[in-house]
């Protein structure tokens, strides 16, 4: 049985509303249950940015400490056994403290954070599918669920999990967002002659009626048969239309039966959304956004109803068990990434300038992702290179760069590769990786204003060695299958004016460029993860089309590294070329029409 300590702790919390009644009972006791998502190796309380030192913009990142002195104080007030604490995915993955203990260091800070149930979100398996389950089923003091999360025809996980409190029956129903495959690695799900073995109810065709099926089977069991009060869907579903029709809103409207869904994937801050079932009903939405900058709070009245809050700051923190486990996790880790490899005097960056929210490296060329490439291109000396949007993660702000930094730029350890591959599949690989910018129209030029939520990780950022355009007044020519791989092109293509660079100058800057031709062969560098594994449906190399010829083994960040130390020094470290200086890179990706 879990250790369960008390203590006090004031807070303030950030909106709160009170929802409709689930139904017209009555109880004797009030229970809370507390819900986190997409906390991406958030590990320690923090008023700052953890990588660049700078005062955070928005809400302080609460850390697990905090978490589980919140619930140390909403036991004390409706008692030990009326608070659950749930995450709904995306926890080991997408930090250094993840990165560099391959997601224990994660897992023991959900321990000491108390943690009762967990769902897996699509980074869950980032570090493999041997190794995830290792985690879940032997090192994981909590409970992982998943309806839709199959294998060879059984979930692997318990579906659901019916909890007594405050005196009332709370089913918990797992669900993963069946664009895991593409998300995460595909050869996971894969035996050896790379059939998948795993599933996640996303059916024959992209229609959703499979999950929903899958879902609705499962509400139906818990509330005819364990008669539970309440339905609660853990999910990692999000709301971004680029996953739809796996959206928690197209599940929501699929389905009958369900009270709240606890939702993630989307980053989405939502306090409370009304979203009507298939007989009309109206199903509570909430998320909490990302990096524990908030903790949802559901509360279970006595007269049945539901409160909802988001509580984003508290101001103490006192459940000094958590607090000591949590906080050894964070110096053993800064003690390994402290050391200074470079300095930048000016931000490094992946997000718009438009918003501190949006991603730009998923929609259009930044200066992050500039350098990435670049050292990718300079690891082998290779005709140029790419490096997918959703692979660099983080901005390096301006000041010294230090191992953590890296690690946080790229926290997947991907492994480097460099290939040999013929023009015309370089073009579809690129197809590939803009066919989610939106459409537009009517303008002669079309310049990127603004990056679409949430973005696509499969986006190319390219080295110096290469540039192109996008047309957006094109739809996309991208036939992809039913799970979001792609197939080939039909149609007019959005990528144009691809020129490869065949001189630069004595700092390395492009001095010629000729167009790229279709039929000659050309060498890259790129991550295994985006080339052979189909990640972000990338599968425009499929059938042997890239020849892989790499002479070194290193990964993604330990490139990232080298090309620091390559840089002029100034006192003894390597500082970032002023070349790289403006935020939205140095032009090699534009946004234009296509020349009549």
């Amino acid at each position: 049985m879990k250790k369960r300590l008390m203590c006090t702790l004031p807070m303030i919390a950030l909106i709160s509303a009170v929802l409709p009644s689930c139904g017209s009972k009555t109880y004797d006791e009030e229970g809370v249950i507390l819900y986190t998502n997409d906390v991406h190796c958030a590990v320690g309380y923090s008023e700052v940015d953890p990588i660049s030192g700078n005062a955070l913009s928005g809400n302080p990142q609460m850390g697990y400490g905090v978490v589980a002195s919140l619930k140390r104080e909403n036991q004390l007030k409706y008692g030990q056994d009326n608070v659950y604490l749930v995450d709904n995915g995306d926890h080991l993955q997408g930090g250094v403290y993840g990165t560099l203990s391959n997601g224990e260091d994660i897992v023991n800070a959900m321990n000491a954070a108390h943690y009762d149930l967990a769902i897996p979100g699509n980074h869950e398996f980032d570090y493999g599918m041997e190794h995830f389950l290792d985690l879940a089923n032997n090192l994981a003091e909590y409970e992982y669920l998943s309806a839709n999360f199959v294998h060879e025809g059984k979930t692997v996980f318990n579906p659901y999990r019916i909890a007594e409190i405050a005196g009332r029956k709370v089913a918990f129903i797992g669900a993963t967002t069946p664009d895991t495959y593409t998300s995460s690695t595909p050869k996971y799900f894969q035996d050896e002659n790379g059939k998948y073995i795993y599933n996640f109810s996303e059916g024959d065709t992209r229609d959703g009626k499979a999950l929903y099926e899958t879902l609705q089977k499962t509400i139906d069991e818990v509330k005819k048969k364990k008669k539970a009060d309440l339905v609660v869907l853990m999910a990692h579903l999000g709301i971004d239309e680029t996953n739809s029709p796996y959206m928690s809103t197209d599940v929501i409207k699929n389905t009958s039966g369900l009270d709240v869904v606890l939702d993630g994937h989307s980053h989405s801050t939502l306090v409370k959304n009304k979203v009507k079932d298939k007989d009309g009903n109206q199903v509570i939405l909430t998320s909490t956004g990302t990096k524990l900058e908030n903790v949802g709070v559901l509360k279970l009245n006595k007269d049945g109803s539901i409160n909802t809050e988001l509580v984003h700051h508290i101001s103490h923190q006192r459940d000094f068990d958590a607090k000591v486990r949590i906080d050894n996790i964070v110096d053993q880790t800064d003690k390994k990434t402290s050391e200074v490899f470079a300095k930048t005097n000016f931000p490094l960056t992946i997000m718009d300038k438009t918003t501190t929210s949006t991603r730009r490296v998923r929609d259009a060329e930044t200066n992050m992702g500039d350098l990435a490439a670049d050292a990718y291109q300079a690891a082998e000396g290779v005709d140029f290179a790419f490096i997918n949007g959703g692979g660099v993660r983080a901005t390096i702000e301006k000041g010294n760069i230090t191992l953590k930094q890296v690690l946080s730029v790229h926290p997947f350890s991907n492994k480097y590769e460099s290939y040999k591959a013929k023009g015309e599949d370089i073009l579809n690989f690129l197809e590939h990786g803009v066919r989610k910018i939106p459409v537009t129209t009517g303008e002669s030029r079309v310049d990127f204003v603004t990056p679409t939520i949430g973005g696509f990780g499969g986006f190319l950022q390219c080295s110096r060695g290469i540039k192109y355009s996008i047309d957006t007044t094109v739809a996309s020519p991208v036939q992809m299958d039913k799970d979001n791989v792609f197939i080939k092109v039909e149609g007019t293509r959005r990528v144009h004016n691809v020129q490869v660079a065949t001189e630069y100058d004595g700092n390395g800057v492009p001095t010629k460029y000729v167009a790229l031709d279709p039929n000659k062969e050309y060498t890259f560098g790129c991550i295994g993860y985006v080339v052979e594994d189909f990640g972000d449906g990338h599968a425009a190399f499929a059938g042997g089309k890239a020849k892989k010829v790499t002479q070194i083994q290193k990964f993604d960040w330990e490139v990232l590294i080298d090309y620091y130390s390559s840089f002029a020094k100034t006192d003894g470290v390597p500082v970032v070329p002023a070349k790289y200086q403006a935020p939205e890179g140095q032009g090699r990706i534009v946004f234009e029409k296509r020349a009549a």
